[in-house]
């Protein structure tokens, strides 16, 4: 690859033309949206400097002054140090332009010097300005190994730091700088740089000036075109793990693709190490990454890398499909926890897994030869929730690019654009208020899809927020998901599945063909706030604001009051009490009944088989089966009916049944309730006979909170009153979705008409 031929603009000045050398076929990915570049002495830690390191004593003695030790420094060297601990400055470049990290070559034991030069987003991707571009993961450690930055070509390859400060004390006037990373990067940019050929490369970290907000915005805004026109992706994975657990899964990916070999792998023994070792290796970090999506959507070709070892991605991409198409019959063999470190019963939420699945499906190839994006970005930052950013702003910014809305024209406002001047609530509240109005659905706040904001305050990095903020309880994050977010999915299961399932893919309409009532904003209160107890008031001599622009007013129907809940149901264990509630009683079991309560029998499945769609006629039988065959204490232990000889292994109705009762009632309470005395047309005692409600909550459930359906949600919410008492709107704490038998589809439209107001805060 030729770099510009005519002369370009770099940061600060102009260099000479060079040659760079393709890195063969092999493609990568790169963009991440987070930042590991540290401007400015103020972040570089601060820490002793061994005396018996590798540099010279002059050398170490400057040195030790970067790094903020307290060691004396002649006078003569004060200049020197000052103009050392100087970090690269970027000058501002035009929103039409992009930054290219032109790596010198040279061996991986010498320093990284690089040339920061600025391209048109006209040229870009050109011949003269072909590039790769880098997807990794930021990592952990401290952001204090240094790239080298030139002011020009030309300028002598600085090898060690004994070299480079007698170069800065030799060349005065010269602008050589430093950008501090982290040591995944690092590690990253020696690995793939040539020792014989410059290579150009995208990396977002140093590419992007990540203090400047209104670059960063217009930068990100335009990623889509800069992996589209990167001639390749680099995916870096990481360096070798002590154990070599990725050098061998690397090896092993070529012998999976093999088909002809595929069944020897599979069947003998001595291949499970190398399963073992390729289990590993897609727990690591950068399958994690959201980033990764549009970095692999976008690619023309990608090439995965780890410590010395590459593989094309499409090698990569089939090697996880084979394993995901054969790992329940693996599974068995991968039980040693030597071999793969921590359990999981499916790979289907893994990172890796998905992001094979996502990346074949985003885009459909046109006759034309263009890409047409398939996804809406609701249904992308819902179904990759599990994905995390180290901004969590990023949470929508990074799919924004690739989603359906921008591109393909349509007359309807498009998705917020990115703005790194606002804070997360900000990002979020923008994304919320748009979506419900692009989809007239509420059913968005009862996903868990945000990630959380960053915990700690002293974080001013380059992807710091204006301000750290609480999210209020409409939006639910993606930690207390069906499987949690970032490594936590290796884990396994945590929840329950979503009701409302996926946007345009749900199951039921509980508020009808209504459409939302919504309105953002500030609520303010003279009443007494409810004190941590629900029902309980606390007293308040003035008048407070309850909530400062967080608050959510929605519209619907309070359709009850929770009155009874078993505790969170844990791995699976269906309780007595709560089998009794849902009709199950002694003299049921006593009767020999000929078939299962429908309410248990339905409420157990949320009202749905499998991929939400209708009962089967079966369930019926499977439900019975196991209320004969539960434990000394009452209880149904799927677990253990699952792992039963009569069941283990075959895809029997019972087998079925149990599957979805575990995918529904995972860590759920379920609750029984009453029709709220106030609301409702007919109003009942707090125990009636008939007209009780039961159903399925989240673990938070209580007595006392009250079940609503808001107009335009398809399921009913939980919701806990700040205030007791009869004034509306009251205000709310959001506590997730339910199922409520009988009240999923439209029924209770017809039952009440009394529409409320509900302040959510």
């Amino acid at each position: 690859m030729t770099p510009p031929r005519k002369r370009p603009a770099t940061d600060q000045a102009s260099h000479e033309p060079f040659k760079v050398a393709r890195r063969g076929s092999v493609p990568s990915n790169g963009h991440n949206g987070h930042s590991d570049t540290i401007v400015g002495a103020e972040y570089l830690d601060r820490a002793a400097v061994d005396e018996s390191g590798p540099y010279s004593g002059t050398a170490r003695s400057i040195y030790a002054i970067l790094l903020g030790s307290e060691r004396p420094v002649p006078g003569k060297w004060q200049t020197a140090v000052q103009r050392l601990k100087d970090a690269y400055k970027y000058n501002r470049i035009e929103s039409d332009e992009v930054r290219l990290l032109v790596i010198k070559p040279g061996p991986e034991s010498d320093e990284i010097n690089a040339v920061l030069q600025v391209a048109s987003d006209h040229d870009l991707g050109t011949e003269e300005y072909s590039y790769e571009a880098l997807s990794y993961h930021w990592g952990e450690g401290d952001t204090k190994h240094s790239i080298i930055i030139q002011e020009n070509w030309s300028d002598k390859v600085i090898k060690a730091l004994d070299e480079l400060v007698l170069s800065k004390m030799a060349q005065e006037g010269s602008r050589i700088s430093r950008l501090y990373v982290r040591p995944n990067l690092h590690s990253a940019l020696k690995r793939l740089r040539h020792s014989d050929s410059p290579v150009v490369l995208w990396v977002d970290a140093l590419c992007i000036n990540q203090q400047d907000d209104s670059e960063k915005s217009e930068q990100v805004q335009k990623m889509n075109e800069i992996y589209r026109k990167a001639y390749n992706v680099c995916i870096w994975l990481g360096t070798e793990d002590s154990d070599f657990h990725s050098s061998k899964a690397m090896l092993f990916i070529k012998e999976v693709i093999d088909l002809k070999k595929l069944p020897r792998l599979l069947a003998e023994e001595k291949f499970i190490p190398q399963w073992a070792s390729l289990f590993q290796l897609l727990k690591w970090s950068w399958f994690s990454r959201r980033w990764v999506i549009q970095e692999l959507a976008l690619a023309q070709e990608a090439t995965v890398h780890c410590g010395h070892s590459t593989v094309h991605w499409d090698d990569f991409r089939d090697a996880i499909g084979i394993f995901h198409r054969y790992y329940k019959s693996l599974q068995p063999r991968l039980q040693d926890s030597r071999l793969v470190g921590s359990q999981i019963s499916d790979l289907e939420p893994l990172g890796a897994n998905l992001l094979v699945e996502m990346t074949s499906e985003l885009f459909r190839r046109k006759p034309d030869g263009k890409h047409e994006a398939t996804m809406g970005l609701e249904k992308l930052v819902s179904q990759l929730a599990s994905f995390s950013t180290s901004d969590p702003r990023d949470t929508i910014n990074c799919l924004r690019n690739i989603s359906k809305e921008l591109n393909s024209k349509r007359k309807k406002p498009l998705p917020p654009a990115p703005d790194y001047k606002q804070d997360l609530f900000q990002v979020y509240q923008s994304f919320l208020e748009w979506t419900i109005e692009d989809s007239k659905s509420m059913d968005i706040i009862c996903r868990h899809w945000a990630l959380r904001e960053k915990e700690d305050e002293w974080d001013k990095g380059p992807t710091a927020a204006p301000r750290l903020v609480k999210l209020p309880s409409w939006i639910l994050t993606a930690e207390e998901g069906s499987y949690g977010a970032g490594e936590a999915v290796f884990r396994g299961r945590k929840a329950g599945d979503s009701f409302v399932g996926l946007p345009g893919e749900g199951s039921y309409c509980a508020s009808g063909r209504t459409e939302p009532k919504v309105k953002f904003g500030d609520y303010i209160t003279q009443t007494p706030l409810a004190s941590d107890t629900p029902g309980k008031l606390v007293s308040m001599s003035t008048s407070e604001m309850v909530v400062s622009g967080m608050s959510l007013k929605a519209h619907g129907f309070l359709i009850g009051v929770v009155g009874w809940t078993s505790d969170p149901i844990p791995d699976g264990v269906i309780p007595q009490r709560g089998i009794e509630k849902l009709g199950w009683t002694q003299e049921e079991r006593s009767l020999s009944a000929p078939s299962a309560p429908d309410q248990l029998c339905r409420t157990l499945v949320a009202g749905r088989g499998h991929n939400g769609k209708g009962v089967p006629t079966y369930y019926s039988r499977a439900c019975l089966f196991c209320l004969l065959n539960e434990t000394p204490n009452g209880h149904i232990n799927t677990k253990e009916l699952l792992e039963a000889d009569d069941i283990k292994g075959q895809q029997s109705i019972v087998q079925d049944y149990l599957e979805r009762v575990r995918a529904v009632t995972w860590n759920r309470v379920i609750l029984q309730g009453y029709p709220d005395s106030v609301l409702s047309k007919s109003p009942m005692s707090a125990s009636p006979v008939n007209g009780e409600l039961v159903g399925l909550g989240p673990p938070r459930t209580l007595v006392d909170d009250v079940i609503a359906i808001f107009l335009g949600c398809s399921v009913p919410v939980i919701l806990r009153p700040y205030r007791r008492e009869h004034s509306l709107p009251q205000v709310y704490e959001f506590i997730g979705e339910a199922y409520i038998y009988g009240k999923m589809d439209g029924e209770a439209m017809h039952d009440w008409d009394k529409e409320c107001e509900f302040v959510l805060i």
